[in-house]
């Protein structure tokens, strides 16, 4: 398989994604009859319950990408999320027993089974070498942790480095525009959450995600400014779009908002990448269409009276 005709079928499909006509119908479905109206329009293949029909989706768009992919030890990198979020909640359960061993988020990169023997037996036998390496590290530097913040702030430093080694020596310019801007984006939310919880510069540094564009010592130096000053030691990045979220933000101090506006940024910046042909933009871009597709069924679902107005636009 190659780039041209992989994303040659991916435009191909992008018209199937759930539309402003089709997201209005969900906002006016019944929750009794949304299961039903979601296979209608064409969504999801197996499942109980809605949930079970957004993941069936999802592991279809993986199963998608595996096919058509020139290059997998690449487009793995777009599911390492999900990793992260098995990674953490099995070191929660082995250190803390926050989580029940039953849990495991699909779609990922490292099966349950393995995963779970490398963690709670330390046996890394099953995985890649690569993975073996990586989960080998990741429990040396998670020992003696006491906290469960600090447990996610470090696998989160850890995935990000993971990746940062991963495209060091390559010219996938879009998976690198993309995480740094994740590092950034993740980072500012944090900076937000801090402030409000009134925690000191040290409780905020521990989360801190490296290898963005913005250094710990912007976060710093504004740490203890005004909502003015904050929104005016960002205007310098990412042509003004993160101080204009932030500007809106402390309007109303809406974070579910701003959160919102950082996924719609990321699909703004994201897109100059979705027509080269011959790289992988174009099916990373499409992946983050189908990710914001599914958080916006999953928002009207969960909404009492939900309107188009307070979804991710894409």
């Amino acid at each position: 398989m190659n780039y041209p005709y992989a994303n040659g079928y991916i435009k191909a499909i992008e018209n199937k994604l759930l539309d402003k006509s089709k997201l209005g119908k969900l906002c006016k479905t019944e929750k009794q009859d949304f299961y039903e109206v979601l296979l209608d329009l064409g969504y999801g293949t197996s499942g109980s319950n809605v949930e079970e029909l957004i993941e069936s989706e999802l592991s279809g768009l993986r199963n998608l990408i595996d096919e058509l992919t020139p290059e997998k030890k690449y487009t793995d990198l777009f599911f390492l999320s999900i990793d992260a979020i098995n990674i953490k909640a099995y070191y929660k359960m082995k250190l803390f027993s926050k989580v029940d061993t039953d849990f495991y988020s699909e779609t990922g990169n490292l099966p349950k089974g393995e995963l779970q023997k490398a963690i709670f037996e330390n046996d890394y036998s099953a995985l890649s070498k690569t993975y073996q390496k990586f989960l080998e590290n990741l429990d040396k530097n998670l020992a003696g942790i006491e906290s469960p913040r600090t447990l996610s702030s470090k696998i989160d430093n850890a995935i990000f480095k993971f990746v940062n080694k991963a495209l060091s020596f390559t010219n996938k310019t879009a998976l690198k525009t993309y995480f740094k801007l994740s590092a950034d984006l993740k980072n500012t939310l944090s900076l937000i959450r801090s402030s409000k919880l009134n925690w000191e510069f040290e409780d905020f540094q521990e989360m801190y995600i490296e290898n963005g564009e913005i250094e710990l010592s912007v976060f710093e130096k504004v740490y203890i400014e005004d909502k003015n000053g904050i929104i005016l030691a960002f205007r310098d990045y990412y042509q003004e779009r993160l101080a204009t979220g932030l500007k809106r933000y402390f309007e109303g101090e809406d974070l579910d908002a701003l959160e919102k506006y950082f996924d719609r940024l990321v699909l703004d910046i994201m897109k100059s990448y979705r027509d080269d042909a011959f790289d992988i933009g174009p099916m990373f871009y499409y992946y983050l269409l189908k990710q914001t597709e599914a958080k916006n069924i999953k928002m009207i679902y969960a909404s009492e009276n939900p309107d188009l107005s307070g979804l991710i636009e894409y």
